[in-house]
């Protein structure tokens, strides 16, 4: 296995719980946010380069819910961010039944 122990056991389980960023909220608020969820992006987007952390992306409910969210963000940078992890999963042959299942996926883009 490439990744400990500590990536199979639900430590994508915050990302899952990631509320979307609200056009009225504070503009401190939304650059901590939006900081915040990049960080989260940039790691999904290493992980699911490899086999493993692609599994183990897929595996974590709702995970894939937030990144299609995303994925229609205003922000260009978190747009680009979801799309790329998305993409990455797509080369996964386990999770495409889960990506397939979504039809926001299909529909959206």
């Amino acid at each position: 296995m490439l990744f400990p122990l500590s990536l199979q056991t639900n430590f994508f389980q915050p990302f899952a719980s990631l509320k979307p960023i609200k056009s009225g909220a504070h503009p401190r608020h939304k650059s901590i946010t939006r900081g915040v969820t990049l960080c989260w992006l940039n790691v999904l987007v290493s992980v699911t380069f490899f086999t493993d952390g692609q599994q183990v992306v897929v595996k974590t409910p709702g995970v894939v819910e937030v990144l299609l969210e995303l994925s229609m963000a205003q922000n260009r940078q978190l747009q680009e961010k979801a799309l790329l992890v998305l993409r990455n999963l797509c080369f996964h042959g386990a999770s495409k039944p889960v990506l397939l299942v979504n039809g926001e996926l299909l529909s959206s883009h």
